[in-house]
């Protein structure tokens, strides 16, 4: 059960990552 909360955070991570991409450039 750890793994899975492990890919999600990562998966959260990425995601706002992205989002923070996507507002800079804009």
């Amino acid at each position: 059960m750890e793994n899975f909360r492990e890919q999600l955070h990562i998966w959260v991570a990425r995601q706002g990552n992205h989002l923070d991409d996507i507002i800079f450039k804009t």
